[in-house]
């Protein structure tokens, strides 16, 4: 018959197991949380420079646009 002081080592094993075991969820979840927080961040900027290069090169063809219609328009090239 096991001695009382080896059934309390047991249940102490036992809570701590559990408590263990509910730690590590909770740890995985808040990781989980924020990897997926981490990654929304990424995609937003990776769609903010995405963004701002499209901007920067529609600034840049529109400029190309205008001096073309100006040399277009002079009466050297025309003739």
């Amino acid at each position: 018959m096991p001695s009382i002081s080896w059934l309390i080592a047991k249940r102490q094993i036992a809570a701590m197991t559990v408590f263990l075991f509910l730690f590590a969820v909770v740890v995985t979840i808040l990781f989980e949380k924020d990897r997926q927080q981490e990654w929304r961040l990424r995609q937003e900027q990776s769609n903010h420079r995405l963004q701002l290069g499209f901007e920067m090169i529609s600034r840049d063809l529109q400029r190309v646009r205008s001096d073309i219609l100006f040399v277009a328009n002079q009466s050297f090239v025309r003739k």
